[in-house]
């Protein structure tokens, strides 16, 4: 059986087609590999650890623009994220 090897991008792309739920599955997996505590070597780590950083501040702009982000749908989410970064 042959192996794919899709360049990030491609990745990245076909996770943006999938379904919210089926995206959030993803991220989550991503955000907790080793529920277990196995696996100390995990490259994900800082990533994580950048992104719990940033929930405060998320949770503050989505608030300036009327939205509360911990009741936000994933999808809105995303907009929200596109929106702050279209402004800078």
């Amino acid at each position: 059986m042959p192996v794919l090897e899709p360049s990030d991008n491609q990745v990245v792309e076909l996770v943006r087609q999938l379904p919210p739920k089926r995206r959030g599955a993803i991220v989550q997996s991503l955000h907790n590999p080793h529920p277990t505590g196995e696996g100390d070597d995990d490259p994900f780590e800082p990533w994580r650890d950048l992104s719990r950083s940033l929930q405060p501040r998320a949770r503050e702009l989505a608030a300036q623009r009327g939205a509360d982000r911990d009741s936000m749908p994933e999808c809105e989410t995303e907009s929200l994220i596109e929106d702050i970064f279209a402004e800078d």
